[in-house]
């Protein structure tokens, strides 16, 4: 199948997903992850409607943001992996909604760089595993509540990934009940975003309430 076909495949099962939880599709941001893909696919992606795309790396957002606009095709950026503060002078300028917020000091740092507010979300380490990032769930709130008030920032929400081996539902879940707490905590729906879910999760996740997947095989194949 082509990205255009596997495209279109993932919008129904957002669209059936939704339906089922008695929601609508226009309530969820596909993001097209398209970490290490040929920049042929990234095209035929947008080129089949995709807007929202994601990047794991610097390095890999700024080259592709810069082949993209090059191509004059405008996108939104997502930053979904691991973020060195030495980066963000490269990141910053691409405006990218930065999913992976998970400390006071990170959050600063982007701050003092941001000529204009920068989106972000923090990211919840809802299965408290040591080799992923992100705030324990039982501090993710106090952290938010803290980025919301730091200048250069725009907190919109909050991001979650599942242990890998186990049925995500109930993390998302909490991850959802997160969210709910967070909006009643800030008292605006400002901060309502809800990142989680990918290729092998997003139908479950969106039943659990997210706004936002991030989906990347499903869409470009597996990468070369």
């Amino acid at each position: 199948m082509s990205v255009a076909d596997n495209l279109a495949q993932v919008r129904e099962q957002i669209a059936v997903a939704a339906a089922t939880a008695g929601r609508t599709n226009s309530e969820v941001t596909l993001v097209a992850v398209c970490k290490r893909q040929p920049i042929e696919r990234i095209f035929a992606a947008y080129d089949a409607g995709a807007r929202d795309f994601g990047e794991s790396t610097v390095q890999g957002l700024c080259t592709t943001a810069d082949a993209l606009r090059g191509s004059g095709r405008e996108v939104r950026w997502h930053f979904i992996g691991r973020l060195q503060r030495n980066k963000l002078n490269k990141l910053i300028p691409h405006r990218p909604l930065i999913h992976t917020v998970d400390g006071e000091g990170l959050a600063k740092s982007i701050g003092v760089r941001s000529s204009e507010p920068t989106e972000v979300l923090v990211q919840v380490n809802i299965g408290n595993e040591q080799q992923k990032g992100g705030v324990a769930s039982e501090n993710a709130l106090l952290l938010a509540r803290a980025v919301s008030k730091m200048p250069g920032l725009r907190l919109r929400g909050l991001m979650g990934m599942p242990p890998y081996s186990e049925d995500p539902r109930p993390y998302f879940e909490e991850m959802a009940k997160l969210s709910a707490q967070l909006r009643k905590l800030t008292g605006s729906e400002d901060a309502a975003e809800l990142s989680m879910g990918m290729t092998d999760d997003f139908t479950v996740a969106i039943q659990c309430g997210a706004t936002m997947v991030r989906v990347g095989t499903a869409i470009f194949g597996v990468r070369d």
